[in-house]
């Protein structure tokens, strides 16, 4: 997600505040955090974040100080992707549905979800910024999550999620199934790059570079990077603390994988070649400008430009029509944002009617999401 603070000194980022989540992050990390900030602040308004985004980055940093990089799936993802889960969720609900139509829950299953649970699941939100469930609500995550699995498993025509399993870096909620970690992120991941995939058909082939606006930690990424890291550069347009714990994630999960890490520049020629041979690069959002035209084959944001103001969104489509080829989509059917007295319904996106649309359709997990895929 694109996101920001409005100063960054007004921020604490020392470590007297180390909780029990682990480690506050160190000086180092928090130098270079700064530093990439303070780029951010000098770049053009319109790449700057709204207000529902400046309160809740506050709040990110905060987490990172008091929490570490190595707990940010604790605190900080959860204003990403990642979702609460109670018996009223709309997509437990859903999926509980969908579980009994495909009749997923035979015997064997049932006994699983009997017996599956978590056994501490700490974590925080920006409405309570320290819970702590109980074995009920931990065995309803549980449930939820093995559902997920069993869910994205029905579907899967490629065969490829058995393989994959959520990272352990950034200490996620999981259930071990199949002696596999499985987390929301990764079922969600999968889904979303499966989709891609079915939609493109063929051109999938030609895809050899994807830009991802608002990718957050890197979730999607990853999955990518698991299985195209060899065909595929994947290039994250983000803003601090974001784009900051999503350099750290990869040199986590891909040590050996050659990255064009963030700096200022001001031409794309003067990076070329470093930014040609690397798999993975990070930019701030404006540095997205200095890329050639149509350079990325594909091009991605989830969950974020609703939460942008109307001439961010326009702008952001402007670019998107100039820098890329396909352009995948994953917003709220309908968003409003008192924070910033906006409105975002999903006909409010200013689609250019050359586009062509390949395939659209309502999230089947998230069904107050749709999803779509155009050619630019």
């Amino acid at each position: 997600m694109i996101n920001t603070v409005s100063k960054m000194d007004d921020v604490p980022m020392s470590k007297k505040n180390a909780s029990k989540f682990g480690d506050s992050i160190d000086g180092q990390m928090i130098k270079q955090l700064k530093a990439m900030y303070s780029d951010y602040l000098n770049s053009p308004m319109i790449y700057h974040a709204s207000k529902f985004w400046e309160n809740l980055n506050k709040l990110n940093i905060i987490w990172l100080e008091k929490d570490g990089l190595n707990n940010f799936k604790r605190s900080v993802n959860n204003n990403y992707f990642n979702w609460a889960v109670k018996i009223y969720s709309p997509y437990f609900i859903n999926l509980l549905k969908m579980s009994l139509n495909k009749n997923f829950i035979k015997f064997r299953v049932f006994l699983n979800l009997l017996f599956v649970n978590i056994p501490e699941m700490n974590y925080r939100t920006y409405i309570t910024d320290e819970v702590k469930p109980g074995f009920l609500n931990r065995k309803i995550y549980a449930i939820y999550l093995y559902l997920l699995y069993m869910y994205v498993l029905s579907v899967d025509k490629l065969g490829l999620f058995k393989v994959v399993e959520e990272p352990s870096v950034g200490n996620p909620i999981t259930v071990k199934i199949d002696s596999k970690r499985i987390s929301q992120d990764i079922c969600n991941s999968y889904l979303e790059y499966f989709y891609i995939r079915k939609s493109l058909e063929d051109n999938f082939k030609k895809i050899t570079r994807i830009v991802e606006i608002g990718g957050g930690y890197g979730r999607l990424g990853y999955v990518f990077n698991k299985f195209h890291s060899k065909e595929i550069k994947y290039i994250f347009v983000d803003i601090p603390p974001a784009l900051h714990i999503a350099q750290w994630y990869f040199d986590q999960v891909t040590p050996d994988i050659q990255k064009f890490k963030y700096r200022e520049f001001k031409n794309f020629s003067d990076i070329e070649i470093e930014f040609g041979e690397s798999s993975i690069c990070f930019l701030l959002p404006h540095q997205m400008t200095l890329l050639p035209d149509k350079y990325a084959d594909l091009i991605i944001n989830i969950s974020s430009l609703h939460e942008m103001t109307i001439p961010q969104i326009n702008h952001y489509y402007e670019l998107i029509n100039a820098k890329g080829i396909y352009f995948y989509t994953k917003q709220w059917l309908f968003w409003e944002n008192p924070e910033d007295n906006i409105s975002v319904p999903a006909v409010i996106y200013p689609t250019n009617p050359q586009w062509l649309l390949l395939t659209a359709r309502i999230n089947p997990i998230h069904i107050n999401f749709f999803e779509a895929i155009f050619k630019l």
